[in-house]
């Protein structure tokens, strides 16, 4: 994605609590429940073979606040179903952001397949919403 007003970039350790603070937004928008706690995020962030840098994606402002973000967890072995959960910061929808976040998102998955076996159904789980509207699905949830 080519736009000037925003900053794409490998998500860092550094970045862990604004990242808890946007998921958690997202989430309590979303379904109306606060998802993780900082515990949560260090321990995802620390599993064995989880590499931060090659397995986030993050987008900031030009100020450097984080405004969207994306994970592709492949740690199953093998890892025929890569998971991939990514969301943007209300306000910030409808301007290719979570379409950049997918996408990238989807290259990173593909990488789980040369470690599968060769005749192996490799499928991606995503866990993203379309936008931070209530949706009929949101409503039957609360």
């Amino acid at each position: 994605m080519n736009n000037k007003n925003f900053i794409f970039l490998p998500g860092t350790k550094e970045d862990i609590e604004e990242l808890l603070d946007l998921y958690n937004q997202y989430w309590q928008i979303l379904i109306g429940v606060i998802k993780f706690t900082l515990e949560d995020f260090n321990n995802i962030f620390s599993t064995p073979g989880f590499v931060m840098e090659n397995s986030i994606n993050v987008v900031k402002t030009k100020e450097g606040d984080i405004i969207g973000s994306v994970m592709v967890s492949d740690l199953d072995n093998p890892p025929i179903h890569p998971s991939m959960y990514g969301c943007v910061r209300e306000g910030y929808e409808r301007q290719g952001i979570g379409t950049y976040l997918i996408n990238w998102g989807e290259k990173r998955a593909r990488q789980a397949i040369e470690r599968c076996p060769p005749n192996a159904r490799v499928s991606m789980y995503i866990e993203a919403a379309p936008s931070h509207e209530v949706s009929p699905s949101t409503e039957i949830i609360r």
